[in-house]
């Protein structure tokens, strides 16, 4: 697959603005997903990822828990306001505590 910023285009390769070209069959991808994601928007990725574009490694993770790694902690309390919603996510040893989510929805527009 041939990428130019967000579109897609169909031949072999990801390729920027600047010429330089990226195979997505050599790369592993690391994708992000929000809070509560359901596990079909998971599967769909997946296929996706793996059928369209031939990587040969994947790894979907919530954008709440990647935050947490950044700071170097693997235990916290993420709060992550986006457009239109704010999450507020707990995280034991890595993992969202499914029924400690909170979410706050923004009507601003």
């Amino acid at each position: 697959m041939l990428i130019y910023g967000y579109g897609i285009v169909k031949r072999s390769a990801i390729n920027n603005t600047k010429g330089v070209q990226i195979f997505a069959e050599e790369h592993p991808v690391l994708l992000t997903e929000a809070p509560l994601n359901p596990l079909r928007n998971r599967e769909k990725s997946a296929e996706i990822f793996f059928e369209t574009f031939n990587v040969p490694a994947l790894h979907i993770q919530m954008q709440a828990v990647l935050s947490l790694y950044s700071t170097g902690r693997t235990t916290g309390v993420v709060l992550d306001s986006g457009d239109g919603v704010t999450h507020i996510v707990p995280i034991f040893e890595g993992f969202a505590i499914q029924h400690g989510y909170h979410f706050i929805i923004l009507i601003n527009k």
